[in-house]
Order: C-alpha cells, then structure tokens, then sequence
C-alpha cells in the first residue's frame, strides 16, 4: 500500500470519515472503513493496515477508563469466547480468497444495519423492553463475535449485542469493550506480522493515516454537539446498507 498512491488517499478520506463518525456517535470505524475500503484494497491488504491504527485509539481509551474496567468479565467470560472465535476466523482469513471476504462482508454489514435500525425502531417504543439473552444465547454471540473479529475486525456489534443485555454499568461498559478491544487488535496484529502481513510498508500506511485519526476526533467531538444523534445514525446504517450491498454483489 503506497501512501503517496491516489487509491491511499481516497483511503485516508474514507478514515477520517470513519473515525469521525464513531467520535460523533460511537459508531464503530473499523466496520465502515473496511465495508469502504473494501472497493480501493482488498481485505488481506487493508485489514493490518487498519487493525494498528484502531489499536492506538483503543489503547488511548482502555488506558484513560482503566478503573472502570470488569476485569473478571474480560478474563472469564469475553476473551475465552472471543479468543476461540478469532482463531477461528483467521484460520478462514487465511484461507479465504478477496472475493469470498469481500461478499461475506457485504452480507454481514447489510445485516448489521438493518439489525441496527430495527432495534432503533424498537427502542422508541416505550412498551419495549429488551430481555436478557440466556446463557447459551450470549456464548454463542461472543464466539460469533469472535469470529467475525477474526476475519474483518468488526465484531463489536455482535458484542455489544451480547454485552447490552447485562447489567453493567455504562462507564464499565464502556471501558470493558475498550481493553476488550486493545487485547484482540494486540492479538490480531501479532498474527498479521506472524503471516508477514504486518511489516515496513503496512507500518508506514498506519503511521501516515494517523494524524488523518487526530484531525477526525477532533471533528466530530464538535460535531457531536450539534447533530442529531438519531437521525445521523439513521443515515449512516443506511449508506452502510448501499455499501454492504455493492460488496455482496
């Protein structure tokens, strides 16, 4: 991946977007990113690019909530399953040719976010109140975060999904899916140089696109002030729809 290349800097523009919009909303960058940038790099390429800078944002919030954190949620009950899910899915990663990963993407983004939206739809009906998920329900969605992580380094919002039905507390929430975070983007780059993924190139890609993550906190931080919360994410599951399905087909 060549930083001073056009198709980069289309890449650069699709992160600060990115990243932008998770600083407004929380969204998640690494989904819309890689859904994105899909159509400029293939996956095998993109993704240990990608996975690094993500890790230095994580590291910045685990480490500022790290009183917060449930640890014995993170080490009994999260990485076990997740841990499982990632070698699963990187074993497939390995294996699985661009075009494959490109419309297994395409399918699970558009999934995504229409689960998305029709939880919002829910969420405003105030005779709706969602239920605990049972036990074999949440270890299922953890190992398909997992792998889902493994294999597009996208599996917060199966995570969240399974998290969101517990009762804990929003500043441990939060905190936890951080070191959650910061503990699989470790992994995952770890195997990325282990495949020679991760080298000199890729490192100058991450290390290029980093003030492009600096500047696009900082934009939506006041962005986050002045939009409407609701509606944007409405229009941004939307466009991941039209996305996720250019990718799928």
């Amino acid at each position: 991946m060549d930083p001073t290349a056009p198709e980069f800097w289309l890449l650069a523009a699709i992160v600060g977007g990115a990243f932008a919009i998770e600083a407004t909303s929380g969204f998640g960058a690494t989904i819309l990113i890689v859904t994105f940038g899909a159509h400029l790099f293939p996956i095998p390429t993109l993704l240990p690019v990608i996975v690094p800078l993500g890790l230095v944002l994580s590291v910045a919030l685990a480490w500022r909530n790290r009183v917060h954190v449930d640890r014995g949620l993170v080490v009994r009950r999260i990485l076990p399953l997740m841990g499982l899910g990632v070698a699963i899915g990187l074993a497939i990663f390995e294996r699985a040719s661009n075009d494959g990963l490109r419309r297994a993407l395409g399918c699970f983004v558009v999934g995504v976010a229409l689960a998305e939206l029709w939880r919002m739809r829910l969420a405003a009906d105030p005779m709706h109140a969602p239920r605990p998920l049972p036990p074999m329900a949440t270890r299922a969605a953890l190992l398909g975060a997992g792998v889902i992580h493994g294999l597009f380094s996208s599996g917060g919002p199966l995570l969240v999904y399974a998290l969101g039905r517990l009762p804990i507390e929003k500043r441990a929430f939060r905190a936890t899916l951080s070191t959650v975070w910061v503990v699989l983007a470790s992994a995952l780059t770890l195997a990325y140089a282990w495949q020679g993924r991760v080298g000199p190139e890729s490192l100058l890609a991450t290390a290029a696109l980093l003030p492009v993550l600096a500047t696009a906190f900082v934009v939506g931080d006041w962005a986050h002030h002045r939009l409407d919360e609701a509606t944007f994410r409405v229009l941004i599951y939307l466009l991941l729809i039209v996305a996720g399905l250019s990718n799928a087909f």
